[in-house]
């Protein structure tokens, strides 16, 4: 019975630590990626997309999120430790060791190969460059407030990614998703910075809000938000695409531009929790509406 009961006790904290382990990743911020990851795959190949690559890219994506989330907390576990909004993360708390941090770093890389090396033979030769770009984005905000715009290629890179998943190769339609989604993400992690100015400023984090001011950063967020309909725009020209993509391109937009007003942090900075929540509608919204646009004629 005391075996039992000690395998018992092994087994809950065990689920104890998956929990919290997928507390922190935010797992269900997936969403930001996973759509154009997959709207990149349906614009390569269409409706001959199988069922097989869907679920090898959601792999991939599972894997290579956790482990950019992971290597983000293990490399900013000092400078969580000291923010006040940041101080209850798993590490700082210690509710994860740090050498179960990086073995559920390793799991997750694993994962992310694994879906790799059974997708487009081309990825087994370009995997390692979003591995870099996870590993290199902590770093970028101890030395420059480019790092929202180092934050947006690294999400960018998952609908180049998912393109290149099935097509074996690349065309310009891909950087184009690549420089959409660089903008728009660029723009709500601004807006996120807003929750650590003071912290910033007073820590010497690189930030675009601590270095230029609140009203400027607005300002910026909107400026790239508005920014970001034009490569998209460009896509559904190059690729022809019937009147839904530009339908959901206009819901898409409506939607992202008021989170960005109603959302404002100049009204409250207790909206930007909020703001990131929300934000991940809008890349689903444009996903739905390629989805629709490629499996139904609708033409002008």
């Amino acid at each position: 019975m005391l075996l039992s009961a000690g395998k018992n006790t092994g087994l809950i904290k065990m689920v104890d630590k998956l929990r919290t382990l997928i507390r922190e990743v935010r797992m269900e911020q997936t969403v930001f990626g996973l759509p154009f990851v997959y709207a990149g795959a349906l614009l390569a190949v269409g409706e001959k997309l199988t069922l097989e690559k869907v679920f090898l890219i959601t792999l991939a994506v599972v894997g290579a999120r956790t482990f950019a989330m992971l290597a983000n907390r293990i490399i900013d576990r000092e400078i969580d430790r000291k923010n006040p909004r940041t101080q209850s993360r798993a590490l700082p708390k210690k509710k994860i060791k740090i050498f179960e941090a990086y073995l559920y770093a390793l799991i997750s890389l694993l994962v992310f190969l694994l879906a790799a090396f059974n997708l487009a033979p081309i990825c087994r030769w370009l995997f390692p460059l979003p591995l870099l770009f996870f590993i290199l984005y902590p770093y970028t905000k101890r030395f420059t407030w480019l790092c929202h715009f180092f934050l947006g290629v690294t999400l960018g890179l998952a609908p180049l990614a998912g393109w290149i998943a099935v097509a074996n190769s690349v065309s310009l339609v891909p950087f184009l998703l690549l420089l959409a989604v660089m903008f728009w993400v660029s723009g709500f992690d601004i807006y996120y910075a807003f929750a650590d100015l003071e912290f910033d400023r007073k820590e010497r984090v690189f930030s675009i809000p601590a270095r230029f001011g609140e009203k400027r950063s607005v300002q910026l967020v909107w400026f790239l938000h508005f920014l970001a309909l034009f490569p998209l725009l460009a896509v559904g020209i190059i690729l022809r695409l019937s009147l839904l993509y530009y339908l959901g391109l206009l819901l898409a937009f409506t939607f992202l531009w008021w989170l960005d007003f109603a959302y404002s942090p100049l009204k409250s900075r207790e909206n930007v929790e909020g703001y990131l929540q929300r934000n991940g509608y809008f890349s689903l919204i444009y996903f739905i509406f390629t989805f629709l646009s490629v499996f139904i004629s609708l033409e002008f």
